[in-house]
């Protein structure tokens, strides 16, 4: 049986700056995980910027990659590969963060 697994979460309503990068923050330090790659995008509230989230094993980075344009679809979307994830907790977390 194949330990890894993908977990993509994704949430169309725009989440909470504060509330996301308290919850990436206890995901990477949480040591029952074991992350091998995640990246993905958010669309925070009140802000015009897409933020480009991505990670290798327990390092992790993010910026603000362009701004919104018009046609894109303001979603926020986070895909975790590794093993251990609980795929159910992580998305009640990820919408915790709205």
């Amino acid at each position: 049986m194949d330990k890894i697994k993908t977990v993509v979460l994704t949430e169309e309503k725009p989440m909470d700056k504060g509330k996301v990068n308290n919850w990436i923050d206890k995901v990477f330090k949480d040591e029952s995980i074991k992350l091998l790659r995640s990246k993905g995008f958010f669309n925070f509230k009140n802000d015009d910027y897409r933020y480009e989230f991505q990670g290798v094993r327990k390092s992790f980075h993010s910026k603000a990659d362009r701004k919104w344009d018009e046609k894109d679809d303001r979603k926020s979307t986070v895909v975790f590969i590794g093993e251990e994830l609980d795929g159910e907790r992580l998305k009640k977390e990820f919408n915790e963060c709205i």
